[in-house]
C-alpha cells in the first residue's frame, strides 16, 4: 500500500467513536489498525463486520484504492511481537515529560506502525515493554488527546510527513 501505516489503538467504551476513527483515517490512508486491549483499557464491544462496512463505505466515499486490514482485538503483551519487523515503530504516552514529538522524525519511505493507548493511558510496564522491543516513546503535543482523536491526529500527520519527506 503507499501509505505503510499501522495503528494499534486502544479502543474507547463508547464503540461508536471508534466507529468515527475508523471511517475518517479509512479517508485519510491506513494500512492496517490492531485495537490492543492493555492493563487500563475500559471494557469495550466491537463488532468486526461493522467496522468493515464502515472502512468500505469510507473508501469509496475517499476514493482511496486500499482498504486497510482491520486486525481482531489483541492484548498488549501478545502485539509487540508481531509488531518488531517495522522500521519505524513508536508508542504515544504521557507519562513522561518532555518526550520528541512524532513530528520530529522522518516517516518518509518506510513502514510505521504507532501504539496509542487507553483514556487512562498506557502503564510504566507497558511502557518499558515496548521500548525494550525497540519502540521509540513520543509525544503527540500538549494536549491530552482522546483516544479516537489520537488516532486520526496520527494518520493526519503521517501523511503530512510522508508527503513532506518524500
Amino acid at each position: 500500500s503507499p501509505h505503510r501505516l499501522h495503528l494499534a489503538i486502544a479502543p474507547p467504551k463508547n464503540p461508536s467513536r471508534f466507529e468515527w476513527m475508523v471511517e475518517k483515517i479509512t479517508e485519510l490512508g491506513i494500512d492496517a489498525i490492531t485495537p490492543i486491549v492493555t492493563g487500563r483499557s475500559e471494557k469495550f464491544r466491537l463488532k468486526q463486520d461493522r467496522l468493515q462496512k464502515i472502512a468500505i463505505s469510507a473508501l469509496k466515499q475517499s476514493g482511496n484504492s486500499f482498504l486497510p486490514t482491520i486486525n481482531k482485538v489483541t492484548h498488549f503483551g501478545e502485539v509487540i511481537p508481531l509488531l518488531t519487523n517495522y522500521n519505524n515503530k513508536f508508542i504515544a504516552h504521557c507519562q513522561t515529560e518532555g518526550l520528541p514529538h512524532l513530528a520530529g522524525y522522518s516517516l518518509g519511505s518506510h513502514e510505521t506502525v504507532i501504539l496509542i493507548g487507553p483514556e487512562g493511558d498506557f502503564t510504566l510496564d507497558e511502557i518499558d515493554l515496548a521500548v525494550k522491543a525497540g519502540f521509540t516513546a513520543v509525544s503527540l503535543g500538549n494536549s491530552r488527546l482522546r483516544t479516537e482523536t489520537a488516532g486520526f491526529y496520527v494518520t493526519t500527520l503521517h501523511n503530512i510527513l510522508k508527503n513532506r519527506d518524500q
